[in-house]
């Protein structure tokens, strides 16, 4: 592969690394305001379900909540889609197709032995294969196209084929669906948390970074929580 052409890869890799973070971290807020209305236990958000029953909001908070799904499952898919033609899409395949070439892989590894350059050499060969192990686990799941071979890990490929017609649905009919059904709740967290898994490694190997998705998740969810816990009506 010619220089200009490594770097521009190299370059794109990083675009779309950031693009991907900003939309799971935007995907994770979401979602983790439906989590909240769920509440730890049924007990938990017994006086969120009386308030909103009090004022008569019970329509309304449905419809607020089977927005959130659709808005994180849209995410979801939306960047886990196919290349497809438009050479400006950003998706966990596009970069797939980058990491089929040695020597974008290489240029990622060589730069991961520099990411902390007063570093001893073990330090540093640490960095270069975590890179690796990274890189290997985008490829495990995520393929170039999804018409071509399943890829050797197919959860991914599991979560879309279940949950799109659902997103399709939630698109058609915006205000015309019941409660979202327990195994799509817990499918589309398991969508999230995967597809969470492959950004921070995208973001690892092209950017030399990533978030703690824990903290991630805790910080999030703990700000949904203050919401909802603002709208508890209280008469007493």
């Amino acid at each position: 592969m010619e220089d200009n052409e490594l770097r521009q890869r190299l370059a794109e890799g990083a675009k779309i690394s950031k693009r991907l973070e900003d939309e799971v971290r935007s995907a994770t807020r979401i979602w983790c305001i439906v989590e909240a209305f769920n509440g730890r236990d049924e007990e938990h958000r017994s006086q969120l379900r009386d308030s909103i029953r009090h004022f008569g909001l019970g329509k309304t908070a449905n419809t607020l909540i089977k927005g959130l799904v659709r808005d994180t499952l849209s995410s979801l898919l939306r960047i886990s889609d196919p290349p497809g033609e438009k050479e400006d899409r950003q998706t966990f395949c596009v970069l797939a197709n980058f990491l089929e070439h040695e020597d974008v892989i290489s240029a990622l590894v060589e730069r991961a032995l520099n990411w902390q350059p007063d570093w001893d050499d073990q330090w540093k060969q640490r960095n270069a294969e975590l890179v690796r192990k990274r890189v290997e686990f985008i490829k495990s799941l995520v393929p170039k196209n999804w018409t071509g071979p399943v890829p050797i890990d197919d959860r991914l490929l599991q979560f879309r084929q279940q949950l799109r017609p659902l997103r399709n649905s939630f698109l058609a009919h915006a205000e015309d669906y019941d409660q979202v059904p327990q195994p799509t709740f817990n499918e589309t967290r398991s969508f999230l948390k995967l597809s969470s898994e492959i950004e921070a490694a995208s973001s690892l190997v092209f950017l030399g970074s990533s978030d703690d998705l824990q903290d991630r998740w805790d910080t999030y969810l703990r700000e949904a929580n203050e919401f909802w816990d603002h709208l508890i009506f209280d008469d007493t």
